[in-house]
């Protein structure tokens, strides 16, 4: 599914994303192109950040919390 047809995006591009599973999240932006750069700790909450890298469009920022293993929050960076 094309990030911009998928309900949890807002906007497309620069896009947020509402709340999803990992796994989801993981495979939807896998599916655009993007893949895993970094990863680094967040600060709050033991969750963590994803740094997604694309060839063509601007890097997303991804917010992890393990405690219900899901996305809590993500953004394309300017």
């Amino acid at each position: 599914m094309p990030l911009n047809e998928h309900p949890a995006i807002i906007g497309l591009p620069p896009f947020t994303v509402k709340s999803l599973p990992k796994q989801e999240f993981f495979a939807l932006l896998e599916s655009a192109g993007y893949s895993v750069s970094a990863t680094m700790p967040s600060g709050k909450h033991n969750c963590l950040k994803y740094l997604f890298s694309h060839k063509k469009h601007n890097s997303v920022m991804a917010v992890y919390n393990p405690a219900n293993d899901r996305i809590v929050t993500a953004y394309q960076l300017d």
